[in-house]
């Protein structure tokens, strides 16, 4: 027999070898998340975040909020394991000021759309200290007290 009668031969052999391997492919896993878990507080200022679960990469933004006008903050996050939310305190030179579960959960996109967490507005001047604690999707770390921005608030001249 030639080289080529061989090959034409094995061919259909070797196809049908390989077919049930394709078959029997494992199921897709679950997509991970896009991002590492982090929490971020939107103000007037803008978006402030210290960084990825707990490293403070960015170091605490401080955000100065103008006395007059609208002090509303909102909380959101991502990277954040599924049904799970992200609880925060804002506390005031070290003493416990005010704290809430956001009571929204993070979705199976790994995303916990924002929240409104209320408004320093009448709020005594000074520096307030807002803190989350959440879970991170991919690595599945429990980040407890993270701080996440340093409001201040000065005092009217």
């Amino acid at each position: 027999m030639t080289h080529s009668r061989w090959r034409r031969l094995l061919l259909p052999l070797g196809l049908a070898l390989t077919a049930p391997l394709a078959v029997a492919a494992q199921p897709a896993q679950a997509a991970a998340c896009a991002t590492a878990g982090h929490v971020y507080v939107r103000s007037a200022a803008g978006l402030h975040q210290s960084g990825y679960e707990g490293n403070q990469q960015f170091g605490v933004p401080v955000v100065v909020l103008s006395p007059f006008g609208s002090l509303a903050l909102s909380i959101g996050g991502n990277g954040l394991r599924k049904d799970t939310s992200i609880t925060f305190q804002i506390s005031k030179f070290g003493e416990y000021w005010f704290g809430n579960n956001s009571f929204r959960l993070t979705g199976s996109n790994c995303v916990h759309n924002e929240v409104s967490i209320g408004s320093l507005s009448g709020s005594e001047p000074g520096q307030y200290l807002l803190r989350a604690t959440y879970t991170a999707g991919n690595s599945g770390t429990f980040v407890s007290n993270e701080p996440v921005v340093l409001l201040v608030i000065p005092a009217i001249p």
